[in-house]
């Protein structure tokens, strides 16, 4: 998606739209909801150079739109990138043991 995105792909563009846009919107529930210090952001997805960039703006928009500017949760990628989810999942079974 985001590779056709790249070549211009109208609808690829409007899916990468939707996923920030959709993203944000969860994080900002989540923000609401805990008032975390941070957000972190693992996966596949996190390998993504402008991921957090283009959050940060999506999230900022929604923020201004929704009279929520005041909060500031950071929104981070976590330190092991795609690799952080299976090291949860790795630890979590090692809690069931």
């Amino acid at each position: 998606m985001f590779a056709l995105a790249e070549i211009q792909n109208e609808q690829a563009i409007r899916s990468v739209e939707v996923l920030y846009t959709s993203l944000s919107i969860g994080i900002l529930n989540l923000e609401g909801s805990f008032d975390p210090d941070k957000i972190l952001i693992g996966g596949g997805i996190s390998k993504r150079p402008d991921l957090i960039s283009e959050l940060q703006k999506q999230f900022k928009a929604l923020g201004v739109a929704k009279h929520t500017e005041g909060l500031d949760t950071r929104i981070m990628l976590c330190k092991y990138l795609a690799e952080s989810n299976m090291i949860g999942i790795v630890y979590h079974f090692e809690l069931e043991k």
